[in-house]
C-alpha cells in the first residue's frame, strides 16, 4: 500500500532486502531505494494491534475454557491453576503432574492451590510452608462398579472347544 516505517524500502537482489535505510541501500550494488508514498499512521496501527491483541486473548481464553470443560485431567479450577493439566491425555501422567488431578486423585495424595507458583509444590509440607498456598487432599475415589460375570458359553460351544483343544497326556 506504499506505506513504510522507514520512509521507503530497498529493492533489487536478495541482499537488498535487509538494508537499514536509503544511504545503505544506495551503497549496495544492484539495489535501489523506493520512496514511500506516505508514512505509516502509527496511531491507527497501534489501535489495530490492540484490537487484535484483545481478540486473540479472548479467543485463547475461550479455547482454554472449552478444553478445560472436557479434559479429564484438571488443575485446581482457579485462574492460577497449572496451565498444563488440560493438555495431559492419560490418567497416570496426570496423577504425576504437579498441580493436576484425575477425577480428584493425585499420586501425591493431593495438590497445592493458591498463589502463582503453588501448583508446583508436590508435598503437603512444602505447600503449607509456601506463602498463600493451601493443600487440597485427594477426593474420595468413586466406588468401584460391580460387573456381572459373563454368561457361560452355550453347551454346544463348550463341546466344540473341548474337541479342538488337545488334552495333556498323563
Amino acid at each position: 500500500n506504499g506505506e513504510s516505517h522507514f520512509d521507503g524500502w530497498c529493492v533489487g537482489s536478495s541482499s537488498c532486502v535487509y538494508t537499514s535505510g536509503e544511504v545503505a541501500c544506495k551503497g549496495m550494488v544492484g539495489c535501489t531505494w523506493t520512496k514511500a508514498a506516505r508514512p505509516i499512521n502509527m496511531t491507527a496501527e497501534q489501535e489495530a494491534d490492540a484490537r487484535d491483541g484483545e481478540r486473540t486473548a479472548r479467543d485463547i481464553k475461550a479455547a482454554t475454557d472449552a478444553l478445560r470443560a472436557v479434559a479429564l485431567c484438571q488443575g485446581d479450577g482457579t485462574e492460577l491453576e497449572s496451565p498444563y493439566c488440560k493438555f495431559v491425555p492419560d490418567e497416570l501422567s496426570c496423577k504425576f503432574a504437579p498441580g493436576c488431578n484425575w477425577k480428584g486423585q493425585s499420586a501425591y495424595g493431593g495438590w497445592c492451590t493458591g498463589g502463582m507458583a503453588c501448583f508446583q509444590e508436590l508435598a503437603q509440607g512444602m505447600c503449607d510452608g509456601a506463602p498463600g498456598c493451601k493443600w487440597v487432599g485427594n477426593k474420595a475415589a468413586a466406588p468401584a462398579v460391580a460387573v456381572a460375570p459373563a454368561a457361560a458359553p452355550a453347551a454346544g460351544v463348550a463341546q466344540a472347544v473341548a474337541r479342538r483343544v488337545p488334552r495333556p497326556s498323563a
